[in-house]
């Protein structure tokens, strides 16, 4: 395949930029633009290198991904209180054997749990910055918590108690 034009190859970077920033992969965005990933992979490095943030000091990028957490964690909180005095909507759509779609809207006092536990992972995430730890979806293993607590209340005598691999063995799990 002949190189392409000058011109040619700025739109393509542009067009692999538009869609790396939409969330497409690599292999998605190399077959909608026409290029190999490994090009894909070059243009967005090339792309990540001319934005701003990458000219900063380590202490100005640190003071400029706080400054996206505060305001991240100050939308939430803010979500969290109107959901708190306001309450949420419930939508309950049932779909009919026949194609026909009942919507049903209720409005429900609290707040959403899905809401509580954004808040707690982006606690999280922030602690871990901070001690400078990798988060548990990089390569941390993870713990299910009600699985240990089985494991840990099955009784106090000696006899009755089976070893981590006998729990592993016995113990049915829904992941």
């Amino acid at each position: 395949m002949p190189r392409p034009s000058k011109p040619r190859q700025l739109e393509i970077q542009q067009r692999c930029y538009e869609l790396w920033a939409q969330g497409k992969s690599h292999t998605d965005i190399a077959r909608l633009a026409d290029v190999s990933p490994t090009t894909v992979v070059k243009y967005v490095r090339k792309f990540l290198a001319a934005q701003p943030i990458a000219s900063l000091s380590r202490e100005e990028r640190e003071a400029a991904i706080f400054a996206e957490w505060a305001e991240i964690g100050q939308k939430l909180r803010m979500d969290i209180e109107e959901q708190r005095h306001r309450g949420r909507i419930k939508v309950v759509r049932t779909r009919h054997p026949d194609g026909g779609e009942t919507v049903e809207q209720s409005m429900i006092t609290g707040v959403d749990p899905q809401l509580y536990r954004a808040w707690g992972a982006h606690l999280d995430r922030k602690a871990r910055q901070l001690l400078d730890q990798t988060p548990v979806t990089e390569g941390g293993q993870t713990v299910n918590v009600s699985v240990v607590r089985d494991f840990l209340g099955q009784g106090d005598a000696p006899a009755a108690r089976l070893t981590p691999e006998q729990w592993n063995e016995t113990a049915v799990v829904d992941i």
